[in-house]
């Protein structure tokens, strides 16, 4: 859980691809689960660019982060095995670019704005009204398994 503090658009050239993305800032407030340290800031892959007119599938909830929002996400941590391979010579090593990555821009985070929750009920069939609800639902599913 955290605060956003910039959300910058970059371009990933890998081989002769080139792919549009952004990179969040978060300074993490509370640790759900994993080992990110409460006070840092750490950096998340985002799947797509932020803030364009452009419209990307499967991104109605990451389109809207903004900074200042408070969230909770729920990225993969990127280590040496976390790379992008196209062709048969071109890799990008993920960590080399940001501490964490999202797999979509739907499932995986879920922001307050001020006035309502922002994410996918779609996927989530809870009644989550609240970050406090997300909050207790991982809680929830994390003392199960």
């Amino acid at each position: 859980m955290g605060e956003v503090s910039d959300v910058k658009n970059i371009k990933m050239s890998i081989g002769s691809y080139t792919y549009d993305k952004s990179i969040a800032k978060v300074k993490v407030t509370k640790v759900l689960s994993g080992t990110a340290t409460v006070g840092s800031t750490v950096s998340i892959l985002l799947p797509v660019p932020i803030n364009t007119i452009v419209h990307y599938e499967d991104s109605e909830v990451i389109s809207c982060i903004r900074s200042g929002m408070t969230g909770i996400f729920l990225p993969k941590k990127y280590d040496a095995s976390s790379y992008w391979k196209i062709d048969s010579d071109a890799e990008l090593y993920l960590p080399d670019i940001a501490d964490y990555g999202l797999t979509d821009g739907r499932r995986d985070v879920f922001f307050y704005d001020g006035s309502k929750l922002i994410y996918d009920d779609y996927t989530y069939s809870y009644q989550l009204k609240s970050l406090q609800d997300v909050e207790n639902l991982i809680q929830d599913i994390t003392s199960k398994s």
